[in-house]
């Protein structure tokens, strides 16, 4: 029994351990900001009848100008995460779910010149839960994504993206 596991692990392996890279812009909803990252999606051989995988990331979000109190701020935020999806399907269209966690650092700068004297900048930082949904079209090495992030924590956003899933 146990060879059996391992011998198919061994078949399974190279048709389900596969790396892509993805790079990807969207726009972020809490911040109404757009937002430019990268993934780095790495299958787990498991012989399951969906596609799993770890996908962590980083993302910017681009500083968006506010004014608060006569004063103007920008506001900066970086977001790591970790996920784990499942990809459904077969065909071109290829649905995946996910969850993982978040890592979110929020700097809030004074961006005006005449900055009085008692002005201060913040910054924080919180672990956090995503989930998220998707959809890739195609088979080949490139294929273009979309996807639907939620994330819930010290810092609360909605997020949509697209960009590129580069397999190797």
């Amino acid at each position: 029994m146990l060879r059996l596991l391992a011998l198919t692990l061994v078949v399974a392996a190279p048709a389900s351990a596969q790396f892509a890279i993805l790079p990807y812009g969207g726009y972020d909803l809490e911040v109404e900001s757009p937002l430019v990252g990268v993934a780095l999606e790495v299958g787990v051989p498991i012989p399951l009848p969906v596609d799993i995988a770890i996908r962590p990331s980083a993302e910017f979000v681009v500083p968006k100008e506010f004014v608060m109190r006569d004063r103007i701020f920008n506001e900066e935020v970086l977001q790591a995460n970790l996920d784990v999806v499942a990809s459904f399907g077969v065909t071109a269209l290829r649905p995946y779910i996910g969850a993982g966690l978040s890592y979110t650092a929020t700097e809030l700068d004074t961006a005006d010149d005449d900055a009085v004297e008692g002005d201060q900048d913040s910054a924080s930082s919180g672990i956090g839960a995503n989930v998220l949904a998707g959809v890739t079209y195609g088979t080949g090495l490139i294929a273009p994504f979309a996807q639907v992030r939620a994330s819930a924590g010290d810092r609360t956003a909605v997020a949509v993206m697209g960009g590129l899933r580069i397999g190797f």
